[in-house]
């Protein structure tokens, strides 16, 4: 798919502050899942989205709600996660990431040999 300049375009923003900074991929997807219905409109065809983070602190020195749940389980649940991507891509996941390969992943059909880093782009003398 390639950028049409005659189509129409539309770029918008959705912001949330978190009642305590966190690391849950849980967490953060809960929220991606409040905004994207805010900022959508119909007849786009959307190229790409992202996610900004901000206001980074130390894990064990932010300040917590007196009423947050502990965050240990959510901790050790993130810790095995962690541990599993390690092992590859692909191995563990969120059922909102989807099944299969990733549409999303950078296009690559257009890549220049690597010939410098990867065996399999050498050329061949025949």
């Amino acid at each position: 798919m390639t950028f049409d300049e005659r189509a129409p375009y539309y770029s918008e923003q959705a912001g949330v502050r978190l009642v305590c900074p966190s690391d849950d991929t849980r967490l953060l997807l809960q929220q991606v899942n409040v905004l994207l219905p805010q900022i959508w409109r119909d007849g786009y065809r959307y190229q790409k989205g992202g996610v900004m983070l901000s206001e980074f602190t130390p894990k064990g020195q932010q300040q917590t709600d007196l009423f947050a749940p502990s965050s240990a389980q959510s901790d050790a649940l993130m810790a095995v996660m962690d541990q599993i991507k390690a092992k590859g891509l692909g191995r563990v996941g969120f059922a909102s990431q989807g099944t299969g390969s990733p549409e999303w992943m950078m296009r690559q059909e257009l890549l220049s040999p690597c010939y410098t880093t990867r065996w399999e782009d050498l050329p061949v003398a025949r």
